[in-house]
């Protein structure tokens, strides 16, 4: 029989609050007790945020799950009755980083570390995960582990927040402490863990771990129901990192070349749009009229409102060339051919192309787009393309995939 283990997992993002950077620490949380690690989280107590996705905790035992106060902005924020936060407010606090070092969470470390205290001193905790972003939750996790002489896995979901440490700072002296702070992590840390081979460049070091996508989630893909209009579903933000203008470009080519195809075509988009000027941007395309944009909604819902496309679109700017969206896996998990503007060298690339399931273009030169948008097409209207969601492919990219990659990385630290 398998001998269980006990693993305490910090981090500030969990549900209900929602969006991309709650996916991994909870499929940790679902999923390590799988591979033989029973999982406490370590998080903070309800804050003032963007959008919130309860719905992810439907069914999951949360006993086990422990939240400390904060003196974070966002905690202040809900503590005066403030309980949503706008993009205006978020890009504000990017304002801000010069400010508050290593970043606006540090006023959660004091109060993670002395709940973790009392946690680790009665669970006896086989080791620590700490995952970030925040950089703060680093702190917290490498506290613990050295007072209580444990493992610590320092596990990197972006460079520092979505930016390098050097573009999220302006301040010469800041750039230069944190560099140094990422050095002490990784160093100190018995293992890194990133998500992306692009952000252990970055760092000099760790081991890529993939995220995934929710097989529970996953199940509820179906195949196109409306065979007579093809549809291409966009998941997720728009935004300068993550453009649809390469997309439109392409489209405006069929529209003059192969009209009938284009008459087919439908896009539905659901997920926040950060475009100034959004509806100019749709009329000056002349896609007005074949758009239909959703707000973010609960992902069962998201699924099913592109369950009709025949297709999925992801934009990536060339300055995103480092970034992989956790929608990418979501996509690989619905079985559909992909469309991706993004540059050659990215780590989404090489994904894509491992499906081989997919099209990378560069947004300067749609040619080989409109030539994949026309084939899809005419294989749609004639019967022929065929959609089959939770490929084979789609296996090795699951939360179950991830979670047991972390497990055998516990085994092998928690053993020596």
């Amino acid at each position: 029989m398998m001998k269980s283990g006990r693993i305490l997992l910090v981090c500030y993002y969990f549900p209900p609050l929602g969006g991309a950077g709650v996916g991994r620490p909870l499929a940790l949380y679902k999923y390590l007790p799988k591979f033989g690690y029973n999982c406490d989280v370590l998080t903070v107590k309800p804050v003032a945020y963007r959008f919130y996705e309860p719905d992810l905790l439907e069914g999951v035992e949360t006993s086990h799950v422990y939240r400390s106060g904060s003196r974070d902005p966002q905690r202040l924020m809900y503590l005066l009755g403030m309980r949503t936060v706008k993009e205006s407010t978020i890009q504000m606090g990017r304002g801000m980083g010069d400010r508050m070092f290593p970043d606006p969470k540090k006023g959660w470390v004091r109060s993670a570390v002395k709940l973790g205290r009392v946690l680790a001193e009665n669970r006896h905790y086989d080791a620590v995960i700490s995952t970030s972003p925040p950089i703060s939750s680093h702190l917290v996790g490498s506290q613990l582990a050295s007072e209580f002489n444990i493992p610590w896995i320092a596990d990197f979901r972006d460079f520092w927040t979505l930016y390098k440490a050097e573009d999220w700072f302006t301040d010469a002296s800041l750039k230069k402490r944190a560099g140094e702070l990422l050095k002490k992590i990784t160093t100190k840390a018995n293992q890194v863990t990133v998500v992306n081979p692009a952000i252990a460049e970055y760092l000099k070091t760790g081991t890529t771990i993939y995220n995934g996508f929710d097989r529970e989630l996953a199940k509820l893909w179906s195949e196109p129901a409306d065979r007579d209009r093809f549809g291409i579903g966009i998941l997720g933000t728009l935004d300068k990192l993550r453009p649809v203008e390469p997309l439109f470009k392409a489209l405006a080519a069929i529209r003059e070349k192969r009209p009938e195809l284009f008459s087919r075509v439908r896009l539905v988009q659901v997920g926040p749009i950060h475009i100034e000027s959004w509806e100019q941007t749709l009329r000056d395309s002349g896609m007005q009229n074949i758009v239909t944009s959703y707000p973010q909604t609960k992902r069962a819902e998201t699924i099913k409102l592109l369950s009709d496309s025949s297709m999925l679109y992801l934009g990536l700017s060339d300055s995103a060339a480092g970034l992989l969206p956790i929608r990418l896996f979501d996509m690989i998990a619905s079985g559909r051919p992909m469309l991706v503007s993004a540059p050659s060298n990215s780590v989404v690339s090489a994904i894509v192309g491992d499906t081989q399931k997919g099209l990378i273009f560069s947004a300067d030169d749609t040619c080989k787009a409109v030539d994949y948008l026309s084939d899809l097409l005419d294989r749609a209207m004639k019967g022929n393309l065929k959609i089959e969601p939770l490929p084979e492919y789609a296996e090795k990219y699951s939360s179950e995939k991830m979670a047991e990659s972390f497990a055998r990385l516990l085994k092998r630290i928690t053993s020596t």
